[in-house]
């Protein structure tokens, strides 16, 4: 088992408007991870992959870390109208 690190561009935050998300991913090979990516809500041109901005080998330890840190994103959790002040105010946070 292999595990990833995939910096993604993602939408559904306004028009416009995009949401660079890191994801976690395990799989055997790189191949079973786009198949993945082909099923993944809120990623920007699905079709074409333009969304992937990155792609890293990781270790099993970051891979945990990860996705703990997963779990807590606004982002990934919210499936309500709530989403786009959730991000807005995650962005300020973040230039600060």
């Amino acid at each position: 088992m292999k595990y990833f690190r995939i910096l993604l561009e993602c939408g559904h935050v306004g028009a416009g408007n995009r949401y660079d998300v890191v994801r976690y991913f395990a799989a055997k090979d790189l191949i079973t991870i786009i198949d993945r990516l082909k099923s993944l809500p809120r990623l920007k041109n699905r079709e074409r992959f333009t969304s992937i901005k990155s792609i890293e080998v990781i270790d099993r330890k970051t891979f945990m870390n990860g996705k703990s840190m997963e779990r807590q994103d606004p982002y990934l959790r919210s499936r309500k109208k709530i989403l786009k002040r959730l991000i807005k105010d995650t962005d300020a946070h973040r230039c600060n």
